[in-house]
């Protein structure tokens, strides 16, 4: 199983990261891997494997992928949006909603944040886009809530992969579920507005509701 990078020492130790175990010496008498389990490493590190039965596939762009939704496992304080199989958190959630609800005016809200860049489909599909997710978090010069938000992805994508058998883990899975158990929340919690159940919640029937809002 491929090991997480180890982030950047500071006084939040976000993942204490063990020692690889590697066999042979290098130049220094220090363990090398050969160059076949190199190339195998970074072959498991970009590609999902193959989709987990019970989880369920979702076809996009024509490429069959992990369903996001994880059969309506998500917390409250995320957004699934189906036609994408995207997952946002957070402050994200309640942002997009409006954005979208509101005709898409002015600039998608997602495309803010740096985590999106690396995991655009919000649960991370591969080991690669996960430890990216992971690096934002542990990086102390990004925005709060982007660190935030990119650890909810993590956080909550761990639970659910534990929540799977291990026969039912794609590869991103298994690595979130062995390697995330260790990794710690930056900072305190933050609190979000919530993305309303009520479909007369926006608009003219709640005067406190946001600008510019229809009904829903």
């Amino acid at each position: 199983m491929p090991q997480l990078v180890t982030p950047p020492s500071d006084k939040e130790d976000y993942l204490e990261t063990p020692k690889v175990r590697k066999s042979g010496k290098g130049k220094r008498g220090g363990p090398v891997v050969s160059q076949q389990q190199n190339n195998a490493n970074q072959i498991l590190n970009i590609t999902p494997g193959p989709v987990p039965e019970l989880v369920g596939a979702h076809l996009i762009e024509g490429r069959w992928e992990r369903d996001n939704s994880f059969r309506g496992m998500l917390p409250w304080d995320f957004l699934y949006i189906e036609a994408d199989n995207q997952v946002y958190p957070g402050a994200l959630t309640y942002e997009y909603y409006i954005w979208d609800h509101d005709g898409h005016e002015g600039p998608n809200p997602a495309e803010a944040r740096e985590w999106t860049f690396w995991a655009p489909q919000g649960m991370p599909r591969t080991i690669h886009e996960g430890k990216e997710l992971l690096k934002i978090v542990a990086n102390l010069m990004a925005n709060r809530l982007k660190r935030f938000e990119a650890w909810l992805i993590l956080h909550h994508f761990m639970l659910t992969s534990q929540s799977f058998a291990l026969d039912q883990h794609d590869h991103t899975m298994a690595w979130a579920a062995d390697n995330l158990p260790r990794m710690h929340r930056p900072g305190r919690w933050m609190v979000f507005d919530w993305v309303p159940l009520d479909p007369n919640m926006f608009g003219p029937v709640n005067p406190h509701g946001p600008p510019g809002s229809l009904n829903v």
